[in-house]
């Protein structure tokens, strides 16, 4: 007999989404508005992200090219063993980011992405124009069989029976969502989960679309129903965790991360945002060996990992610690905008110290 539990969800879902669509209006709490625009200020133009296999495996030292709009290569980096690449320092224009497969058989991925730097005012009374976009690859055999679906974390094989026309409209709404035709993607994503209500990769990915979006709330009712029929998907989880900390829930933000974590210990975002958390919390014990494993695995190299050290330190009056963390900040970011500022701030500290 069939259970009308799922679709009675998934239609508390539609109605839920409804609500958040009519209002266009991203949830921050004031304090996480504050922290995130501070953040947008301080670290400049950014383009990051992981690349997966058709298994949701992270793609280790895989090549991925940062173009401008005519197809010319700007710059090119690998990813690290967490799947994750990340381009800074970069200028306002239109760019194109491409995974290079060749020689793997899995099908070529290009995705467009806009940096205008429209200058705002924050809630702290600042200006920002600096951006931060987050482009995720999800790669497709070229063979790809039909019918199943599998999702994985690192280490994990999750596979799951789907209705051949659930299956479709989902591969319909990717093809669609790659090639950025975002409202008919959605619409299609929606309409598979409608079709079966259990099905974990559009549940991950509608969930996954909207945290970046800003919807929180719809992500996160999305990515807890995604755990509930897979509660090792590391990507669910970690969507989840940034999605519950932008509705301020930090518990159940820490929760997430750290459960992504353990599955994928060496994703630089995943650390970086569970010792965020805990920072945030105020449990700076377990907050710095996260924030120092982020830094580890972003070789040094991403600025937000020795911003978030440097507010851990200078709370726990740590200020000779704090003042090495923001010179390092600058010299991975000379054009903040706030430089002035930090200088000046590692002069008082250092004065502390001596």
């Amino acid at each position: 007999m069939h259970d009308p539990a799922p679709f009675t969800r998934f239609v508390i879902v539609v109605f839920l989404l409804s609500i958040i669509f009519s209002t266009h209006q991203p949830v921050f709490s004031k304090g996480n508005r504050h922290l995130f625009e501070a953040s947008m200020s301080q670290t400049g133009n950014q383009i990051s992200g992981h690349v997966f296999d058709d298994s949701r495996h992270p793609v280790p030292q895989m090549y991925v090219e940062l173009m401008n709009d005519l197809y010319q290569t700007i710059a090119r980096t690998r990813t690290d063993s967490s799947g994750f690449y990340v381009f800074n320092h970069l200028s306002s224009g239109h760019f194109k980011i491409k995974a290079l497969v060749t020689g793997t058989g899995y099908t070529e991925q290009v995705q467009d992405v806009e940096i205008n730097n429209f200058t705002h005012q924050t809630t702290n009374g600042t200006t920002s124009s600096k951006e931060f976009r987050e482009l995720d690859f999800y790669l497709r055999l070229k063979d790809e069989s039909r019918g199943v679906a599998t999702n994985a974390s690192p280490g994990v094989v999750f596979a799951q029976e789907v209705p051949a026309e659930a299956k479709k409209i989902y591969e319909d709404a990717i093809r669609d969502l790659d090639g950025k035709r975002d409202a008919q993607g959605l619409q299609e994503l929606k309409k598979s989960i409608e079709l079966f209500p259990k099905y974990y990769a559009a549940l991950e990915r509608l969930g996954t679309e909207y945290t970046r979006r800003g919807e929180f709330v719809a992500a996160v009712i999305l990515l807890r129903e995604a755990i509930q029929v897979f509660p090792r998907g590391f990507q669910s989880l970690y969507s989840l965790g940034v999605a519950l900390y932008n509705v301020n829930d930090l518990v159940g933000a820490i929760e997430m991360f750290d459960r992504a974590t353990v599955i994928s210990p060496n994703s630089v975002n995943s650390q970086l945002w569970f010792g965020k958390a805990l920072r945030e919390k105020g449990q700076y014990e377990k907050a710095e060996p996260h924030l120092k494993r982020a830094n580890e695995l972003g070789k040094n190299r991403v600025p937000e990992t020795h911003w978030q050290l440097a507010l851990l330190y200078n709370h726990t009056k740590r200020n000779r610690e704090a003042a090495d963390e923001l010179e390092t900040y600058l010299k991975l970011k000379p054009d903040a905008a706030n430089a002035e500022s930090i200088k000046e701030m590692i002069r008082k500290l250092r004065e502390k110290t001596s």
